[in-house]
């Protein structure tokens, strides 16, 4: 269909075949009838002059160098366009090399089709190069060959070198005569495309005037049911809008739970930390004073006692750092983290870094949900993962603040404890995690494991 649509001169129906035709060679992997439907799209863009013929010559051409297809017919014809391609650029040594390894091919082959290819690619570049047709009778028999057989194409591209090259040696009756024949043979491809176009208006007039008389029918069908159609289309106008006003209420009611949740889960943990604060701050400011006192007031008494008070005062200090980090208000979130992993690394066989950019993004209650979310996945690593070191990453940026806690350990199944009944430090890290707006996402095997939390800017 391609090709018949190239001959009658229907250029765009003639592309859509060619590239259809394409498609479907790709799709069945059959690379030589691609190359040669690549071939003949570059005759139909030859002959549409189309501004691209040049870039689909080279690149059908090296395309099928690559692709180690063996068929010198077609090798000999994609050579000879690529010749036109070369001596186009001004490229003629390179030219040459293609022309030598061109004869070669078409000595084997000993076809007249080949030979033509060959002869118009020579001529061609002996033209542009300057030299002008050592072999003039060869290609005027080649011209008069195609003129007999009414091949307008070939008549063109034979009459354009024969011309050129008369011109070039000042033969200026044989110019005049060649510059007559290439007019006659491009008036005649003109004379087909003027047929084809013809054609093209008539069949186009016959569609509109069927799809006018089909309108028609349809507009006398239509009359009568038009009231029905009417009812029916503000029947379901009215479904539709009923249907929207009840989604937007349903999502507007998801959303309100969602929110209302969100804000009671964030308001239990505050509250949680408000009571822990309470204790720690009890702890250490009044029984830790009170044994102090109690100490210095024990004059005369044993040393022993003196250091059973100093483990005493010792535990409560690390029961009250536990609860809540006293100095947390004050030093920061960043000063806190660096603090929980001192301790750590000090009283455990772990090693323990940190890489911290934080320029205080959170309010403060946030910041306390961070540091609780570390504390929970360092204890997690500590009693579980068997891991020799660990590393804590919180690092702010535009869009928000992202927190990893990484470790080395054995690692474990994920979906496995967490549809167990012991996740609750896991899920505590998630539920915090939300409470302050953030997602927390957990990857664990062989190797390791990483909680990686992004926490969004709030406008």
């Amino acid at each position: 269909m391609a090709l018949v649509s190239l001959y009658s001169k229907n250029y765009m129906e003639a592309e859509g075949y060619f590239d259809k035709a394409m498609s479907d060679y790709k799709h069945a992997k059959d690379t030589g009838n691609v190359m040669i439907s690549l071939h003949n799209k570059i005759i139909l863009y030859q002959e549409m002059n189309h501004p691209k013929q040049y870039d689909l010559i080279d690149s059908t051409y090296h395309l099928f160098i690559k692709s180690k297809v063996q068929d010198e017919s077609l090798e000999v014809a994609l050579s000879s366009f690529y010749v036109d391609l070369l001596v186009h650029e001004g490229r003629n040594s390179e030219a040459k090399a293609v022309l030598f390894d061109m004869k070669q091919l078409v000595d084997t082959l000993n076809s007249v089709a080949s030979d033509a290819d060959y002869n118009i690619a020579l001529a061609n570049y002996e033209i542009k190069a300057g030299e002008g047709i050592k072999d003039i009778g060869l290609i005027e028999k080649a011209f008069y060959a195609v003129e007999e057989q009414e091949d307008y194409q070939n008549q063109i591209a034979f009459a354009q070198v024969l011309k050129d090259n008369a011109v070039m040696s000042k033969d200026y009756q044989k110019a005049y005569l060649f510059s007559e024949k290439l007019k006659r043979a491009e008036n005649k491809i003109s004379d087909q495309k003027m047929i084809t176009k013809t054609m093209e208006l008539n069949k186009l007039y016959e569609t509109k005037r069927k799809e006018q008389q089909i309108a028609l029918q349809k507009e006398t069908i239509s009359n009568g049911r038009i009231t029905i159609a009417l009812l029916m289309a503000i029947l379901m106008g009215f479904i539709l809008v009923l249907f929207i006003v009840f989604s937007r209420q349903k999502q507007k009611k998801a959303r309100s739970e969602s929110k209302r949740a969100r804000r009671y889960t964030k308001q239990l943990l505050n509250k949680t930390e408000e009571e822990r604060r309470r204790i720690a701050s009890d702890l250490h400011d009044s029984v830790s004073h009170e044994l102090l006192n109690l100490k210095h007031s024990m004059s005369g008494n044993p040393i022993s006692s003196g250091e059973k008070i100093d483990s005493i005062i010792k535990d409560i200090r690390s029961i009250s750092r536990n609860l809540h980090p006293v100095m947390f208000e004050k030093v920061g979130l960043s000063a806190s983290v660096n603090q929980l992993l001192d301790r750590a690394q000090s009283v455990n066989q772990l090693m323990v870094t940190s890489d911290i950019d934080y320029n205080g993004v959170l309010s403060v209650s946030d910041e306390l949900q961070v540091y609780r979310i570390i504390q929970e996945a360092l204890s997690n690593i500590i009693k579980y993962a068997k891991a020799v070191a660990a590393k804590i990453i919180i690092r702010e940026n535009a869009e928000g603040l992202m927190i990893q806690i990484k470790d080395n350990g054995q690692g474990f199944n994920v979906s496995e404890i967490l549809a167990g009944k012991d996740a609750f430090g896991l899920y505590n890290i998630i539920e915090r995690s939300k409470a302050i707006g953030g997602l927390a996402k957990i990857h664990s095997d062989k190797n390791g494991t990483i909680i990686t939390i992004d926490i969004k800017k709030t406008k």
